[in-house]
């Protein structure tokens, strides 16, 4: 039998040698993991991957640059994670699987470096556009019926959501039936982005239907209507731009409620070449529309915010063309889900708030954006919209800055933004402060298309004006006229 004395030193020369390896399992693990830490605008992404797969379970805690714990979690399915709502500065560290990761810094909004914005030319079709923190973003451009990028330049217009934006396929070759174009092509955007991926291009436009952040093939962490919203956008605009085949090396923002209010957050930045935005049916506040009178609205408010955060899960979950896509070999698709089960869910932050904390809202707030806007508007809604809510025009008065503001209210719903009357005048609108020029007769494939998104069949569209004026000045003074 041992000694007692003997036992003593036989458990402790155990205990160290079980310290000891435990120690060196931990460092082996490290040493195996490949660890990427980003500062991005308020957040801060963190991904961790193990021999080409996702390592996941790894956990990090987040510090600042006092050296305090600010934050705490382990990474996904996917190997990743990502902190919100994190203040911009400098210092901060990441400790991943208790390896401490360099020092580095979380963005605010101000605007990168302009080299941020050259690179290869975007082509017609699905492109991916660099954010400033390294996300990439997906982006289709799409040309008028029957042209290529040889044809331009063309007056350019962003569509921006995150429904299912940037899915490549084209509803004018569906819609009318051309063969290879079935209906129910998974690559096919939603209808709901039909301004810019049928309607803009039928009548002349070139668009580009630029996803979401977080959502379909984008990368990065869904969080609505967050900081992100507005630099990607003025990223994306700046990026555009600079294509030759882009009129005036300007763009303008088109779209209905979900890209009508994302229209506010983007154009608040100011980017350079930015020339107008039309927005429809928005609404001015979140807390407004998700709590009217500061009673929570669980119908369609709470459901349409839950369907986005169900829509922004990683392939094969979230958007269907996300997959299809995959599918075709598009790897950088496929890497882009990395974060998406990371996406900030809305509806949970709004229940731990009963009135409207200005630190959550504020930036989230159209109302808010809306002050700091400086390009003409033309903006548009209706009166009794049943969806985004009838206090919109309250977004009114934060234009008061604004010298070059149009605004339409009528009686109606949320889609009835689309009404003979406000198309018309919308594509003159962008032909004067997009496209710089007087406004063409709209042809048979706009009038065809437009006449198709009415919610009421049979609508005539008031004629096309400034079409016979002498000159593109006397056609705008006369616009301004209204």
């Amino acid at each position: 039998m041992l000694g007692t004395k003997n036992f003593s030193r036989l458990a402790v020369t155990m205990a160290l040698t079980l310290i000891a390896t435990l120690g060196l399992a931990h460092a082996s693990m490290a040493s195996t993991i490949t660890v990427s830490v980003r500062g991005s605008v308020n957040a801060v992404y963190v991904s961790t991957s193990s021999s080409g797969a996702a390592a996941t379970g790894v956990s990090v805690t987040l510090s600042n640059s006092k050296n305090a714990t600010i934050g705490t979690g382990v990474t996904d399915d996917h190997g990743a994670l990502v902190f919100h709502d994190i203040a911009a500065g400098a210092g901060y560290r990441a400790t991943v699987g208790g390896v401490s990761q360099p020092a580095f810094a979380v963005l605010d909004t101000k605007a990168p470096k302009t080299s941020l914005y050259t690179g290869a030319p975007l082509h017609q079709g699905l492109n991916y556009i660099t954010m400033r923190d390294g996300i990439q973003l997906a982006a289709t451009v799409r040309l008028p019926d029957g042209k290529t990028l040889a044809n331009g330049p063309f007056v350019t217009l962003i569509e921006y959501s995150g429904y299912n934006t940037a899915a490549p396929h084209s509803l004018v070759d569906s819609y009318l039936g051309r063969p290879g174009h079935p209906s129910n092509d998974p690559l096919l955007p939603s209808s709901s982005t039909a301004l810019g991926a049928l309607i803009g291009p039928s009548v002349g436009f070139a668009t580009v239907s630029l996803q979401m952040r977080g959502s379909g093939c984008s990368g990065g962490a869904y969080d609505l209507f967050g900081p992100t919203l507005a630099t990607d956008g003025y990223d994306a605009i700046e990026r555009i731009a600079r294509e030759s085949w882009v009129s005036n090396h300007q763009v303008g923002l088109i779209g209905i409620s979900y890209s009508g209010i994302s229209q506010f957050a983007v154009a608040g930045l100011q980017p350079p070449h930015l020339a107008a935005i039309a927005p429809m049916s928005p609404t001015n506040d979140l807390f407004a529309t998700g709590s009217p009178g500061g009673i929570r609205n669980t119908g369609f408010a709470a459901g349409w915010i839950a369907d986005r955060v169900n829509d922004a899960k990683p392939a094969p979950l979230g958007q269907s063309w996300t997959q299809a896509q995959i599918d075709t070999g598009d790897t950088v698709c496929a890497d882009n889900q990395r974060f998406h089960g990371q996406a900030q869910d809305v509806n949970q932050i709004l229940a731990l708030h009963d009135d409207r904390t200005p630190s959550l809202y504020d930036v989230r707030s159209p109302q808010k954006w809306a002050a700091s806007i400086k390009v003409p508007v033309f903006l548009t809604g209706g009166l009794q919209d049943e969806q985004t809510g009838p206090q919109w025009p309250a977004i009114i008065s934060a234009l008061s800055k604004d010298k070059d503001v149009w605004v339409t209210m009528q009686n109606g719903t949320h889609v009835d933004s689309f009404s003979p009357a406000i198309f018309t005048r919308w594509y003159e609108f962008l032909n004067l402060f997009v496209g710089k020029r007087k406004p063409t007769s709209i042809g048979l494939l706009g009038n065809l298309f437009m006449a198709g998104a009415q919610p009421t069949p049979g609508a005539t569209f008031p004629a096309v004006r400034f079409t016979s004026s002498s000159s593109y000045a006397s056609a705008l003074a006369a616009f301004k006229k209204d």
